[in-house]
């Protein structure tokens, strides 16, 4: 029996290992840093498989690393304020800004905070590299990464760095 847990662990480290290479191993497509009058508060940088982006549901890694402390209440909060300028909020997306709240690490200057779609649509929230939950492919995944690669996007010098455009 014990044997067997062994090798349970060892293949779940194994599939865990595969996937971090994987996306390990994608090109950037661009980047920017998000400047705020004279501040800077983080640089975006996003990656795919083939260093190309064509639309928000392919395979996607948007690394985000922060210049400043951020409290993960503003993150959330601010997510909601991106939703709503993008017309994309509405009410029933609290539960989920909830739970991602509580995923939401306190960001310190120079940590990094990276979401991941994987080719299989798998979804993982990382923090400093390291996994801290696996979510849902859903809407709000979508218009989470929207906040940066929307063509209606707050910041638009920034997406168009991002895409590639």
């Amino acid at each position: 029996m014990k044997s067997f847990f062994v090798f349970l662990i060892v293949i779940f480290s194994a599939f865990s290992y595969s996937h971090q290479q994987t996306y390990n191993d994608w090109k950037t497509v661009g980047s920017a840093k998000l400047k705020v009058l004279f501040w800077d508060i983080y640089t975006a940088e996003l990656l795919t498989p083939d260093g190309r982006y064509s639309n928000l549901e392919q395979p996607l890694k948007l690394k985000l690393t922060y210049w400043r402390d951020i409290d993960r209440q503003v993150l959330t909060d601010e997510t909601r304020n991106q939703w709503q300028k993008l017309g994309l909020y509405d009410q029933s997306d609290e539960s989920w800004l909830t739970e991602i709240n509580q995923l939401f690490p306190n960001i310190r200057k120079g940590e990094e905070l990276t979401l991941v779609r994987l080719e299989d649509q798998q979804v993982l929230l990382l923090h400093q590299g390291i996994e801290l939950a696996r979510l849902e492919n859903s809407q709000q995944v979508n218009d989470f990464f929207a906040i940066w690669l929307s063509e209606n996007s707050n910041y638009p010098k920034l997406t168009k760095k991002l895409t590639g455009n």
